[in-house]
């Protein structure tokens, strides 16, 4: 089932983690390498030269995790999603896919559960026929923009840009959005923050988290937000039925 979106966030980490990682294949010793992200599903682990692990994309693997809040190390059984080269330092890095995601619930401690970040919320992406209208508002005294939704979640959006409109938002974080959900005779409105800015093709996406605190009758938006998520997961589930 495809929801058009990762269900979990991965999370970076910093250099400061005390979490530990390292890869065993079968009959081969332990390579440690450096944890870069991690999520509920998998993970992003770099190894530096000279002698990184010469891994195949959909080989199953073991990954080790080592930790202080840990009691015993935590191997997961894991599959390799997909493998890059750095050419200058002569290293390569991995993504992994966790292949029994369930032993996370029961060997974890819950202190060490938020690193893996199973709190975010599935993204969606909207129905080609029913499209949702988005407007971004840099500021009070500016009018607002019509943009282009990518997906949305009950916790922010993506959306797309013209890069002569970056120009407009490149001195705003913090912007209003409104929303025209399918079914609802108004527009829903909120404070988000915008998270990260890519150049994508001819277009400029952002990723924008909702901001509870300064949005109106968060509570609520939230809940016609998940309304229309489920919905949109049940046209998934019958469109690939």
């Amino acid at each position: 089932m495809n929801f058009g979106r990762r269900a979990e966030y991965r999370v970076e980490l910093s250099e400061t983690t005390d979490l530990a990682v390292a890869v065993t294949t079968s009959g081969g010793s332990p390579v440690a390498g450096q944890l870069i992200d991690i999520s509920a599903s998998g993970a992003g682990i770099r190894f530096d030269a000279p002698n990184p692990p010469n891994l195949v994309v959909g080989q199953d693997i073991d990954l080790v995790f080592t930790s202080d809040t840990f009691k015993d190390p935590l191997q997961v059984a894991a599959r390799v999603q997909h493998r890059a080269e750095d050419s200058q330092e002569g290293s390569r890095r991995y993504g992994f896919r966790f292949l029994e995601p369930q032993q996370l619930d029961t060997r974890l401690p819950a202190d060490a559960r938020r690193m893996f970040n199973r709190r975010q919320a599935v993204r969606v992406v909207p129905d080609t026929f029913e499209p949702v209208r988005v407007t971004l508002q840099p500021s009070e005294d500016q009018p607002p923009v019509e943009v282009r939704l990518l997906n949305v979640s009950v916790t922010g959006v993506g959306v797309s840009l013209q890069p002569a409109l970056e120009t407009e938002f490149a001195d705003s974080i913090q912007v209003n959005i409104t929303l025209d959900l399918p079914g609802r005779r108004r527009p829903v409105g909120l404070v988000g923050h915008i998270r990260y800015r890519r150049l994508v093709g001819d277009r400029i996406h952002y990723g924008i988290e909702f901001g509870a605190k300064l949005s109106p009758g968060f509570a609520r938006t939230q809940d016609l937000l998940g309304k229309y998520v489920a919905r949109r997961q049940v046209d998934y589930m019958r469109e690939s039925a």
